[in-house]
């Protein structure tokens, strides 16, 4: 029987790979699709020998850090992280809880998340209060729609509160304005349509105001600038975009840029190889309607923890990484940052193949096809 499967295994890879060669030759596009899949859900082993599929659950939950500065946090013992979890959702059947941001506002803190709805397979937006910042108790469901809603960017101007969450499966990016905050919104606006507009960041800076979007987020990775004179533009995309493409790993937003020490910085999700692995920092050098430039710290943001159990490196409530990070300042030398901590739980073993592998690792990363030496 083993040998049987082995057979029927090597004659499906044959074929594949003479399928998918056939097309590169005749229709390169139509390999593209293929080679995504391949990038996403395979895992090259050191060995060069093995190729392992799991599917697996992710969870995300949402803590609490502080720090004397934005980019070294730690997460003391006198926060209870966890802070908000799928658990804390009682008016709709939650599976996990990401993508936080937060507004202080009349000494009370809100920190508006995503809510993935088990019975829709939507998100939608939920809220939750503070009056410390450290002990949060949810409140409800402030945003629901028939489509997807995540990454909810709230932020004020002219005295009125705003929010551009991700509405990406309508190919549009949404304004809704609170008509009684925090609870209720209205749709006010559509900035930009006709693309997959994922994780998308707006701020002012220099007199005007900035978009950034993930405009692949299903592909390669594609950070879209786009500008305005004013807030419901019209918009327009800066002469740079696409100021990254084809790099899961720095492409996506991660949450609202950084005014620190007059400077600017832009906070990027590491996507590859994993979704939500880490969120990396990029100082902005140069920002204007007609240019653009920048350049990364490296090994920033630095997270740590007073307390970890033991055997582990990182809490638990966190130990696959991070992907989200809204950070801000309560003084001199005093920050507070709200993170979605991501944890995976592997659910089934569905495929091994061992044979050697005509590639390298670092060739698939790179787009390049050459035999291990």
């Amino acid at each position: 029987m083993a040998k049987k499967v082995v057979i029927r295994g090597m004659v499906v890879i044959f074929i594949g790979a003479a399928v998918l060669i056939s097309l590169a030759i005749f229709k390169p596009s139509a390999i593209i699709k293929p080679l995504k899949m391949l990038k996403r859900h395979i895992s090259f082993l050191d060995s060069g020998r093995e190729i392992t599929y799991t599917k697996k659950k992710i969870d995300f939950s949402i803590g609490i850090l502080v720090g004397k500065d934005p980019f070294h946090l730690t997460e003391t013992q006198a926060i209870a992280n966890p802070v908000i979890t799928a658990e804390d959702i009682d008016d709709v059947d939650a599976s996990f809880v990401a993508d936080p941001f937060m507004i202080h506002e009349k000494n009370t803190w809100y920190m508006f998340f995503e809510v993935m709805n088990k019975t829709s397979k939507n998100g939608d937006i939920g809220v939750a209060t503070s009056m410390d910042g450290i002990k949060w108790t949810y409140q409800q469901i402030v945003l629901d729609e028939p489509f997807h809603l995540s990454y909810p960017h709230v932020f004020s101007h002219e005295n009125s509160y705003y929010m551009i969450p991700e509405t990406s499966v309508e190919k549009e990016l949404r304004l809704y304005k609170s008509t009684d905050f925090p609870a209720d919104w209205r749709y006010e606006a559509t900035l930009l349509s006709g693309l997959e507009f994922a994780d998308s960041t707006i701020f002012q800076y220099g007199g005007k105001w900035y978009i950034f979007s993930e405009t692949d987020p299903v592909g390669f990775g594609e950070l879209r600038l786009y500008y305005a004179d004013n807030l419901l533009g019209p918009w327009v995309e800066h002469p740079s975009s696409p100021i990254i493409s084809g790099d899961e790993n720095i492409a996506r937003p991660a949450g609202k840029v950084l005014f620190y020490q007059d400077k600017l910085f832009r906070v990027a999700q590491d996507d590859w190889p994993t979704y939500g692995n880490d969120v990396r920092i990029f100082q902005i050098d140069v920002l204007t309607a007609t240019d653009y430039a920048e350049h990364e710290l490296c090994d920033l943001p630095e997270l740590q923890a007073e307390a970890v159990p033991v055997g582990l490196k990182t809490p638990a409530w966190r130990l696959d990484g991070f992907h989200q990070l809204d950070l801000h300042q309560l003084g001199e030398d005093e920050w507070i940052a709200c993170i979605d901590g991501a944890s995976r739980q592997s659910i089934s073993r569905q495929l091994v193949i061992k044979f050697r592998v005509p590639f390298t690792k670092e060739k698939i990363i790179s787009g390049r096809w050459a035999r291990p030496q």
